[in-house]
């Protein structure tokens, strides 16, 4: 939400900084590619990261060309290949594809990286001119092409099914679009025209409560993160334990 609102937004100082994106398209989004934009990165260090089931490609080339425009000192790049966002070709009946032994393998090389830039104050980043005209020639054509996709391909927008929610406020406090917002202790999706698919509502909701518009999320079984929402329990969380969770919480 503070992407989407906030006009000047004025950086802290720190040794580096570090941004993360979701892939929408095989892009980074719309509204954090703005978000980024408005950020004063010249003379400071920046290490960058994806989080969907894609490798970097197309998406750390954008990240790394905004840096470069904004002044900033290239750091270092890691695609985590955590949580996939594209149901259309789920693999092994799964839409889910989650590496978490390839993410652990790169934090020391990602580490390492980001030490050097910040104790060498000087980007790593090198971009010929016609490697950054291939770039740009790439950008703009799939910039154009997810305008028109975009919303077909991200099944028009999520919803949530009122009767599983058990108002725990999670997609509509981190949803990075603002598409939802609560309504009678209940979280509704109000906004749908600013949805991106990036699924994150759905593996942060720990109740099964939100699917697609299309109903092509009906069978997605991505919660592999409900164990962290209830403490003293891990693995299966039924719907009385969360709610029991919830209202001990409040």
């Amino acid at each position: 939400n503070r992407m989407k609102k906030d006009s000047n937004i004025q950086l802290e100082k720190y040794d580096i900084y570090v941004l993360g994106s979701w892939i929408n398209f095989l892009m980074i989004d719309n509204n954090f590619e703005n978000f980024v934009q408005k950020l004063n990165l010249k003379n400071k260090p920046v290490a960058t990261f994806v989080t969907h089931g894609g490798a970097s490609g197309l998406s750390g080339c954008q990240l790394k060309k905004i840096i470069k425009q904004k002044g900033g000192l290239y750091a270092a790049h890691m695609s985590c290949k955590y949580i996939s966002n594209n149901f259309h070709k789920p693999k092994n009946g799964k839409a889910c594809t989650i590496q978490p032994k390839q993410i652990h393998s790169e934090v020391s090389h990602f580490v390492d990286k980001i030490q050097n830039a910040v104790e060498k104050q000087v980007s790593l980043l090198k971009i010929g001119f016609m490697w950054g005209l291939f770039i740009g020639i790439w950008l703009f054509l799939f910039k154009k092409l997810r305008s028109k996709l975009s919303k077909s391909l991200s099944g028009k927008g999520m919803k949530v099914i009122t009767e599983k929610c058990v108002g725990c406020m999670k997609c509509v406090n981190e949803c990075p679009n603002g598409v939802f917002t609560k309504q009678n202790g209940k979280a509704i999706a109000t906004y749908l025209k600013d949805c991106t698919g990036c699924l994150g509502c759905i593996h942060r909701c720990p109740a099964n409560a939100i699917t697609s518009v299309c109903g092509k999320l009906d069978k997605f079984q991505p919660y592999k993160f409900k164990e962290y929402y209830i403490s003293d329990k891990k693995g299966y969380v039924n719907e009385q334990e969360l709610k029991d969770d919830f209202d001990r919480k409040e």
